[in-house]
């Protein structure tokens, strides 16, 4: 029986955005040894690319010249990545996942660390030491 996955990739209400949904199939994209789940992945990270766009946008006016300007290129690449999804579902699975990564990442932290609160900073040091929503160690 497949599961129904709604906009954000899991099983809530379309309009529930859930970033560590997100976080899990950008990591599963990342690491997909095989091609068994890659198309049902790529149509998950394409749900989170359409919801992220919006959501970053909506953010860069508070953002710094630098993060903007890098938003502007991420935001653009996951356009182009959509795009290709169309053609090409199941072979976009890696290049969804990063721009998936990315665009969460901005979306997420949209000032540099020196501009974060000290709650915050905590925050984002904590996702470093384990491996946070930026990456994943391999062994």
């Amino acid at each position: 029986m497949k599961v129904q996955r709604g906009a954000s990739g899991g099983d809530a209400a379309p309009d529930e955005f859930r970033p560590g949904v997100v976080r899990r199939d950008f990591l599963d994209g990342l690491n997909l040894a095989d091609d068994e789940r890659a198309e049902e992945l790529s149509a998950a990270l394409a749900g989170h690319l359409r919801e992220l766009i919006p959501r970053v946008q909506a953010r860069m006016p508070a953002m710094d010249t630098e993060r903007r300007r890098m938003s502007e290129h991420c935001l653009g690449k996951a356009a182009e990545e959509l795009e290709m999804f169309v053609r090409e579902p199941i072979s976009r699975t890696f290049y969804l996942a990063v721009c998936a990564r990315a665009l969460l990442s901005l979306y997420r932290w949209p000032r540099p660390h020196s501009d974060l609160d000290e709650d915050e900073q905590d925050d984002q040091d904590s996702r470093r030491r384990t491996g946070g929503v930026m990456c994943r160690r391999r062994a």
